[in-house]
């Protein structure tokens, strides 16, 4: 796909996402990505999951949970960077699953995402 070269096929070879899933994240259609999606993608493409934000995924739902774990305890405890608060706003709407995220849940994002990259 696009510089790779890839056809679904081999997308859905690297990945092991069904033809479906590619179909519809190929026409911004994919409503319920989750973080399993969102590594493959990641993995196969080679670059971190935060990369695959994308204008069309991102949707402001997030924006008050953000804005509520920047004013609570969580935050002075935590410290995040603007690097991190930017990754935090640029997560997909759809991994919440159709919840609404909390401060708490933000929080736990973070903890993950440093964890992830063995900043804890």
């Amino acid at each position: 796909m696009g510089q790779k070269g890839w056809t679904r096929a081999e997308l859905m070879r690297r990945t092991g996402l069904s033809r479906q899933t590619i179909y519809s994240l190929l026409r911004s259609r994919y409503k319920s990505s989750d973080v399993t999606t969102l590594e493959r993608l990641a993995e196969a493409f080679g670059v971190g999951i935060d990369r695959l934000r994308s204008p069309h995924l991102v949707r402001s739902s997030l924006a008050p949970a953000v804005k509520a774990f920047m004013e609570s305890p969580w935050f002075a405890d935590m410290q995040p960077s603007e690097v991190e608060i930017e990754w935090l706003k640029g997560l997909p709407d759809a991994i919440w699953h159709g919840h609404a995220p909390t401060a708490r849940t933000v929080a736990r994002i973070l903890e993950w995402h440093r964890s992830s990259r063995g900043d804890s």
